[in-house]
């Protein structure tokens, strides 16, 4: 479908988002949650600084309903696999400042990748200085997102198809 808006975020190399403040310092000891919808996770930081939009973009479907996004590899964080946030928007409006009147919401997911190229990035820099020295794994993911991404019948595939010879070291984050 053409002009179809794919919506993306992701976190930068040591797994921050733009637009969240840094998790708060005073709970240094504190424990990754044991049980329910956040298990794995530290304590929730919600999105305070809108006017931060770095690693976030949309861009509408091309005539083959094809849409390409070039950004870094995402870095992780407490509790999830490496992750790319999408939306999709069948109906939208741009507005005169850049930003987009979202309208009908069609499609809420994540794409993951490769456990493999994962190894690979982690011992590349900037990542190597994320202060979390224990990624999780995709089947380890605390949401469960990726397994639910598989579908009902098990046919999605969410995991990102590249060679680990397009990755390049030394890129700008």
């Amino acid at each position: 479908m053409e002009n179809v808006l794919v919506d993306i975020g992701q976190a930068n190399a040591t797994g921050h988002y733009a637009g969240h403040p840094l998790p708060h310092p005073d709970p240094a000891d504190e424990k990754l949650q044991v049980a329910g919808k956040r298990s794995g996770l530290l304590s929730a930081y919600p999105r305070t600084k809108h006017a931060e939009t770095r690693l976030r973009g949309a861009w509408p479907t091309n005539a083959n309903g094809v849409v390409q996004f070039t950004s870094i590899f995402p870095g992780y964080y407490t509790g999830r696999a490496t992750h790319i946030h999408t939306k999709v928007f069948p109906e939208w409006t741009a507005l005169p400042n850049g930003a987009f009147d979202a309208g009908r919401l069609s499609h809420v997911g994540q794409f993951f990748f490769d456990d493999e190229v994962n190894s690979v990035v982690d011992k590349m820099h900037p990542y190597t200085t994320n202060p979390l020295k224990d990624r999780t794994r995709n089947w380890c993911d605390s949401f469960n997102i990726f397994e639910d991404s598989h579908g009902p019948e098990g046919q999605n595939n969410p995991v990102f198809r590249l060679s680990l010879g397009q990755l390049v070291e030394g890129l700008k984050y």
